[in-house]
């Protein structure tokens, strides 16, 4: 798999070129999903775009359980939905409020004790809504990436991204007129944020979603060791020295075996010579 590292990502951060969305696959049994999962990342898969129904969201649980520190995750929740629902959308509107809840609630194992016996709880320590007023963040999505032929964030959006949106096109295709740069759009900005939740401190403003956040980090491979060296087997003792050696009373028991049965041997030999020797004569 080949990798490669965001404009702003620490060097450890660093994406596969092939993600795997989870659209397509929210109505396969949870079982097969949860084994998907397991060998996408087996095969260096660390990319996973959530965009899906709620049937699949428990056995990605499952399959990430242990190995979170690998992979990145692209999730749809309200992150581009100011508190209006921009555009007056109620199911938007819907969406921030509970985005909002959700955020201040993460941690919380009461507020869904099942999911939490299963996962444990995670406080998630930043929440950012798009165009709050409140701790504001302008993001820079005009730089050029080399990943991308050169093409800025905003350019794939507008160039690649949304002609797939083919429902979409004739509602919004106004969002894109006279703007060639991200900075240029003036209605509905994509480039201003504001903080809304944080337990990690406010931001410096300097357009950087992961400021304060200590990345996921593969833990550290253990130091190679030297198999131990195997027991010198150490030579008898010669036998002048186990002469010398005290002899206990059961040595001394077990050596008389030996002698008595090389002279019960050496009698029933000389028994049976005389008896052939009787009958030669």
């Amino acid at each position: 798999m080949e990798y490669r590292q965001l404009p702003h990502g620490n060097e450890r951060e660093k994406f596969g070129v092939l993600g795997l969305g989870m659209g397509n696959i929210q109505h396969t049994p949870p079982a097969q999903i949860e084994a998907i999962i397991r060998k996408a990342i087996e095969n260096g898969i660390n990319f996973f775009d959530l965009c899906a129904g709620g049937a699949v969201y428990e056995p990605f649980g499952r399959a990430i359980r242990g190995q979170r520190d690998k992979v990145f995750l692209q999730v749809h929740f309200g992150a581009v939905y100011d508190e209006k629902g921009e555009y007056g959308h109620g199911m938007h509107q819907l969406t921030s409020d509970l985005l909002k809840q959700a955020a201040k609630s993460s941690a919380d194992p009461a507020q869904f004790p099942e999911s939490a016996e299963e996962y444990g709880a995670y406080q998630v320590p930043k929440t950012y809504l798009h165009l709050y007023g409140e701790n504001p963040i302008i993001m820079n999505w005009d730089i050029p990436m080399e990943s991308f032929g050169g093409k800025t964030a905003y350019e794939v959006t507008r160039d690649l991204g949304f002609p797939a949106h083919a429902s979409q096109q004739a509602d919004f295709a106004w969002y894109f007129r006279g703007a060639d740069r991200a900075a240029e759009v003036e209605r509905y900005s994509p480039c201003s944020f504001g903080l809304y939740y944080s337990t990690v401190g406010e931001d410096t403003g300097e357009g950087d979603f992961f400021e304060n956040l200590e990345p996921f980090l593969h833990p550290a491979e253990p130091e190679p060791t030297q198999p131990a060296p195997l027991p010198i087997q150490q030579p008898d003792p010669s036998p002048a020295l186990r002469a010398a050696a005290p002899v206990s009373a059961a040595d001394t028991n077990w050596l008389a075996v030996p002698a008595v049965g090389t002279a019960i041997l050496a009698a029933m030999t000389a028994f049976f010579s005389a008896a052939r020797h009787e009958e030669k004569n």
